[in-house]
């Protein structure tokens, strides 16, 4: 909280009866925190989540309707915006009549005064980002100025870490933010026929950005300094009447009345200055009764959107606030569908889906269901795009260099999260140590890579997937003779052949591209080594580096104070150094290759297309091994071998739906014996795994 809220002597002595509306680790909490003596109701968290997003999204949508059904409304945008936030004077009334029904007189001058100099400057900034955005709607699409203001969450994310620190689980939130931004830049790019021949200009661009630092600079500032300052001084005052009735939810909405009201004061000032000049007297639009009903409406709406915002702000957290109001965009697109006809691309659907995205309490079925959908979606994006762009794989050994090497950018975030923990850099010692244990993983990554672009080329894809995809046999007996035997070994390895057993069905059923291809013993010989080694750097990563790495990040010369929880980060910190020091040898490799002039004369000739298709590759790269890495430590490397098996259905499937291709009975019988082995193999190890947890809390 800002100083200049602690430093008035009315609040003093109201903290030092205990009170703990000013503490800045959460605000008020509206129904959730009442105290159980008072007899207030309790309503649950996600209750009133629910009932504070439909309320966003419900007035957020008919704000939007309205207003383009009714472009008179916007055709001055500051007479607009400067009526909108006055309108809200009038929540003055209820919190006058509220806090006399307390049985409390209204506050001192001197206390009303350092409230409305507090909201001055909010206010102020509420009504500039209004103006600001409705003034640049005029010179840019509006898929562009909606993609640039639904980065709000990334702004208050931003704000909250420089205000407050890390929190446990930041970078988690960070995830689940970027995935709904990204996903309300695909629906905005997907739809934009409005966008058609419009010029995106400079000033608008600047303007809506403005809008967006404002907005959600309101939001945190809202949150932790006016909000609580507000609270104590709505909880104390001369009591004229007795009242039996909980002063804190009353206290806490009475607070929220007078902050409505006092941020409209900017904006009537303003409208009392345009009347004085005379600004708008032979200028204004001429509204139509149905225009006045309208604006109304959109007043309305408004006061229930900024309603729920202000219970959000103090209740949740700003951060929840603006991730709420991205899904406003979703709901308005689908509104248009249901009434307005529109038809939305796929794009824009999957954009909705991404959108969706919020920071969740991961169990492990929901960890089991994301890392599943990223291993598979990355899979068969990457054998898609290495299919369509063959020059890719021209040279294997410079394809796979390339691919490897990218890693080292994970060294990236590895350093800025150990900052931010406030630890300094490990020791040397520590990093060679590491490094000495990645060169040997690392290189066995490579190679695995390398053996299997090159055994591609001398034998029938279907025989190859078949050997490769017996990856979970072959790390099921490396972790038998490395770990022995588990209750439940048995059953375990019948699931996997049954999924393998799939796996060659649908191979041997759908493999028209084998037709005249002779498998040479060579090429054999390079996938089945790729499947060991596959398998072994998997075994060796969960039980090897990363309990060492581990313990290396967990450890360090703190530098500044952090609260933050440091199991989650630690265990993010140690997957980006395992992702970065993995790239060494490949970086060795390729430094070597253009020391010697190996590929000098001889790369293909990449288009512009193959350099796009490179670039996403890594990508879908880095997704597939960020999701094996997770799955490595938190679940086995046995779950995530058996989690790459549902690939090859899908991929089957996609081409199935995308290019048209036809799928046999044995093509379908053996995706569904996949599909039962994978989905058995998760029942008992989640079984397995409750029983381990249960014997422990017994012996505990």
């Amino acid at each position: 909280m800002s100083t200049y809220g602690k430093s008035v002597p009315l609040l003093e002595a109201e903290r030092a009866k205990g009170s703990r509306a000013g503490q800045l680790s959460g605000g008020s909490k509206i129904f959730i925190d009442a105290p159980s003596t008072s007899g207030s109701p309790r309503t649950s968290p996600v209750f009133l989540m629910v009932t504070v997003e439909v309320v966003l999204v419900a007035g957020w949508v008919l704000m939007g309707e309205i207003t383009q059904a009714f472009p008179n409304l916007t055709h001055y945008p500051a007479m607009f915006a400067g009526v909108s936030c006055a309108s809200y004077v009038i929540f003055l009334i209820p919190w006058a009549v509220l806090r006399r029904s307390r049985g409390l007189r209204l506050p001192s001058k001197a206390s009303l005064i350092h409230v409305n100099n507090i909201m001055l400057p909010l206010g102020l900034m509420w009504l500039v980002q209004i103006w600001f955005w409705y003034m640049s709607l005029k010179g840019m699409s509006v898929s562009v100025n909606t993609i640039i203001y639904q980065t709000t969450p990334l702004v208050v994310f931003f704000f909250d870490l420089f205000f407050n620190g890390p929190s446990p689980g930041y970078v988690l939130k960070l995830g689940c933010i970027v995935v709904a931004v990204f996903g309300i830049i695909v629906m905005s790019s997907s739809d934009t026929k409005e966008s058609n021949g419009v010029t995106n200009s400079l000033s608008s661009c600047i303007e809506v950005s403005v809008a967006t630092l404002l907005y959600g600079l309101f939001d945190v500032l809202y949150a932790q300094w006016a909000a609580p300052v507000c609270d104590k001084i709505s909880k104390k005052g001369e009591r004229i009447t007795y009242s039996n009735s909980s002063d804190n939810l009353s206290s806490q909405i009475e607070s929220m009345f007078l902050l409505l009201g006092l941020r409209a004061v900017p904006a009537c000032m303003f409208l009392i200055c345009t009347l004085l000049v005379g600004l708008y007297d032979q200028d204004l639009p001429d509204y139509s009764r149905g225009d006045l009903l309208a604006m109304l409406s959109v007043t309305v709406a408004d006061w229930a959107f900024n309603i729920a915002m202000c219970i959000g702000l103090v209740t949740l957290s700003p951060l929840w606030v603006t991730m709420g109001t991205i899904l406003c965009v979703p709901a308005a697109l689908v509104f248009d569908m249901l009434v307005k006809g529109l038809v939305l691309s796929l794009g824009a659907c999957i954009g909705a889906k991404k959108s969706a995205a919020e920071p969740v309490a991961v169990g492990r079925l929901a960890a089991i269901a994301v890392l599943e959908l990223v291993l598979v979606t990355s899979w068969v994006l990457t054998g898609e795009i290495a299919q369509a762009f063959p020059n890719l794989t021209h040279y294997p050994a410079m394809f796979a260099g390339v691919s490897c090497a990218s890693y080292v950018i994970f060294l990236i975030p590895w350093a800025v999260l150990r900052r931010s923990r406030g630890l300094r850099l490990p020791s040397t010692a520590s990093l060679i140590h590491m490094n000495n244990i990645m060169l040997l993983l690392g290189f066995m990554w490579l190679l695995q890579m390398w053996a299997w672009y090159m055994s591609l080329k001398g034998m029938s894809v279907a025989l190859n997937i078949i050997i490769y995809q017996t990856t979970p046999l072959v790390v099921f007996f490396i972790d038998l003779f490395i770990n022995g035997t588990t209750p439940s070994y048995i059953p375990k390895l019948l699931c996997i052949l049954l999924a393998v057993l799939g796996i060659i069905v649908m191979s041997a059923s759908d493999a028209e591209e084998s037709n005249g291809v002779t498998n040479s013993l060579s090429s054999c010989i390079e996938v089945s080594v790729a499947t060991l080694l596959y398998g072994l750097f998997d075994v060796l990563y969960a039980q090897w580096a990363a309990p060492v790495c581990d313990k290396i990040s967990k450890k360090g010369e703190r530098i500044t104070y952090s609260n933050s929880s440091d199991n989650l980060s630690s265990q993010i910190e140690s997957m980006f150094l395992l992702l970065g020091l993995r790239a060494v040898p490949a970086c060795i490799f390729l430094i070597c290759t253009l020391l010697v002039g190996l590929y000098d004369h001889d790369l293909p000739d990449y288009s512009r297309a193959d350099i796009l298709g490179m670039v996403w590759v890594p990508l879908a790269d880095w997704a597939f091994n960020i999701a094996m890495s997770i799955g490595l430590v938190l679940l086995s490397p046995l779950w995530v071998t058996m989690g790459t098996i549902p690939c090859v259905p899908t991929a089957l499937i996609f081409d199935m739906l995308a290019k048209g291709l036809t799928l046999s009975v044995g093509a379908w019988m053996g995706a569904l014996c996949t599909a039962v082995g994978f989905i058995a193999f998760n029942v008992i190890s989640s079984r397995e795994k409750d029983n381990t947890r249960h014997h422990c809390d017994e012996s505990g």
